[in-house]
């Protein structure tokens, strides 16, 4: 029985000895560990973040490179300052085209005066006069054309005094323009 009693006392004190182990070295080390777990998942998302904006920058200088081939069209798309004659005469055609009497205003402002590369607006007014048909032609091919025109507000009225027009290029009279256009828009400029 002494020696049941030594045993069990045995086991008592090896018990005990793995409690107090445990709880002065072992459980300070565990919250240790949780916090130096939580610094390594913290570092794993910044560096997940530092990738995808590294990926990101390479994206980004993919699309530089798609949009730097493609700045000449712009370019061509928004007239600099000394050809409004091509501009002009290309709205002129438009409307020669599809037999419409075309009449333009350009509202230019002393204060629109543009600095190098930068992009101005002007104000303009087309004035048509034709067939109702023709000028959905015209707007097509206004749409069709080389250069970046907003149209704010369009205005149609019932031309009460209809004539026939003679274009002379084509020899052609057309019927009646028994429509008025009024096109108020925005023109952009370098």
């Amino acid at each position: 029985m002494l020696k049941q009693k030594k045993e069990i006392y045995l086991i008592i004190i090896w018990v005990t000895l793995i409690l107090v182990v445990f709880f002065v070295f072992f459980l300070p080390n565990l919250k240790k560990m949780k916090i130096i777990s939580e610094n390594v998942k913290e570092s794993e998302k910044k560096l997940e973040a530092m990738q995808k904006s590294g990926q990101s920058k390479e994206e980004a200088e993919i699309n530089y490179r798609l949009i730097k081939e493609n700045i000449s069209k712009i370019d061509g798309v928004i007239p600099k300052r000394g050809e409004e004659l091509p501009f002009i005469t290309a709205l002129e055609e438009i409307a020669s085209k599809n037999h419409l009497e075309q009449k333009m205003n350009i509202f230019i402002n002393k204060e629109n005066k543009p600095v190098t590369g930068e992009i101005i607006t002007l104000p303009f007014q087309l004035t048509l006069d034709g067939n109702f048909y023709n000028f959905f032609n015209y707007l097509n091919d206004l749409e069709l054309s080389d250069y970046y025109l907003n149209i704010q507000k369009i205005q149609i009225t019932q031309n009460l005094a209809p004539k026939k027009i003679l274009f002379e290029e084509e020899n052609v009279l057309t019927e009646t323009n028994n429509v008025h256009l009024i096109l108020d828009g925005i023109s952009y400029w370098q």
